[in-house]
């Protein structure tokens, strides 16, 4: 698909493009006008999630060409117009996420933002997608400690979603995204750009399948990784015999995974104690989101594939995979969510049993208070009963009394 409505320096020639000042063109004013020195200000923005394809471009081309030297130095600046001259432009003229010359795949070495034993490392971005998680990684990173990581994947994803779809249409995109961290601390490699404590982080992707030129770009990778972890050597990768669209089937070897370039970007010589963390999630979750919500990649997490793991193993590196914390925090709240609904349930069948005990009493105190008042009535009716007796035995003897007397009165008148 070819390019829409784009500044006069697109067109030119890269020696052209090189010379691009601050008088240049962007195509739009809304990012522009956001944009400080200060990290993040526009990257992490709520509003960013919505950025059409013309803003994310808009957002490239200003961090690609005016970089803070200050966050990037004068070698990232000079890697960043190379992959935005050669990576992004291309492959967004293009229509395709990967840029080749000559039926061979067009990449660029870059390095990151520190140095191991005082030496440069470089790593391949052989697509638009990585090139996009490098671009975000070189002019975002390093982030104020307690930064929302998953925030940073997320919009991440959101923003290779709306230019795959609005650039690389037959494309399919990347099925997995990852992001790398590690909190540094005083004396770490001193070389390095950033202020300790402050989070390094990575944000890169797997690349995009149904395409001719990944297994270049993978076998760029799996050099790079062969260079970097020399004289260490990995083996054959635990994945493989992936089934492909032509019904062939390819060894998944090293380099297709997101969280390859994703560690290789922030890798130092971790001590033990000091432990790297990476989250990898599904994709396709994310990019359809209409907001960021706190919840979205936990739900699309992914856990680290064997590949990864023996990466981790082979690199020496202490690896915290967030997945497995995120799963076992899960798994906790859910036993927990569990428990409380067993303990509810538990209150609330001692409260109903309480309850029927009352009725219970209740009505057993009522029957007792019944057949106390009706013993009581019967004595009160067998005491009146007696009562009367008592009194008609009376009435009846004083009538006999009266009868005797009045007798003997008569007898004592005829006597006379």
């Amino acid at each position: 698909m070819g390019l829409k409505t784009w500044p006069i320096f697109f067109l030119r020639s890269v020696p052209s493009l090189i010379c691009w000042t601050n008088t240049t063109l962007i195509t739009n004013n809304n990012y522009s006008a956001n944009m400080t020195d200060t990290p993040s200000t526009a990257f992490l923005e709520t509003g960013s999630w919505k950025w059409d394809a013309d803003q994310i471009i808009a957002y490239i081309e200003k961090e690609c060409l005016s970089p803070s030297i200050k966050r990037v130095g004068n070698d990232g600046k000079q890697d960043l117009r190379a992959v935005h001259a050669q990576i992004i432009l291309p492959s967004l003229r293009g229509g395709d996420p990967f840029v080749t010359n000559d039926r061979q795949l067009v990449y660029v070495w870059v390095r990151t933002k520190h140095k191991v034993q005082g030496k440069d490392l470089r790593v391949p971005i052989t697509d638009f997608f990585t090139a996009l998680g490098w671009i975000i990684s070189m002019v975002q990173s390093p982030v104020a400690p307690n930064i929302n990581i998953e925030r940073i994947l997320a919009f991440y994803v959101k923003w290779c979603s709306t230019i795959g779809d609005e650039y690389f249409l037959g494309h399919r995109q990347p099925n997995t995204a990852s992001i790398a961290w590690l909190t540094l601390v005083e004396g770490q490699d001193s070389s390095a750009l950033y202020t300790p404590h402050h989070d390094i982080f990575s944000v890169s992707s797997s690349l995009p399948g149904g395409n001719p030129y990944k297994l270049q770009a993978a076998k760029m990778r799996h050099e790079c990784l062969m260079t970097l972890l020399a004289p260490r050597v990995l083996p054959k990768a635990p994945r493989h015999g992936q089934m492909q669209t032509d019904g062939t089937r390819t060894w998944v070897d090293w380099g297709h995974c997101a969280e390859t370039l994703a560690v290789l970007c922030i890798y130092l010589d971790v001590p033990p104690e000091r432990r790297m963390k990476g989250l990898a999630v599904y994709t396709g979750t994310i990019a359809q989101a209409s907001s960021f919500q706190s919840d979205l990649v936990r739900k699309a997490k992914k856990a680290a594939c064997d590949n990864c793991k023996v990466l981790m193993q082979v690199a020496q590196i202490a690896y915290e995979d967030r997945c497995s914390a995120i799963q076992h925090e899960e798994d906790m709240n859910k036993k927990k969510r569990e428990q409380d609904a067993k303990d509810k349930e538990k209150k609330a069948k001692e409260r109903r049993e309480m309850e029927e005990r009352r009725a219970k009493e209740k009505i057993q105190e009522l029957k007792e208070r019944r057949a106390k008042e009706r013993e009581e009535k019967e004595k009160q009716r067998l005491a009146d009963e007696q009562n009367r007796q008592a009194r008609q035995r009376q009435e009846a003897a004083d009538r006999d009394a009266k009868q005797r007397r009045d007798d003997e009165k008569h007898r004592k008148s005829n006597r006379r």
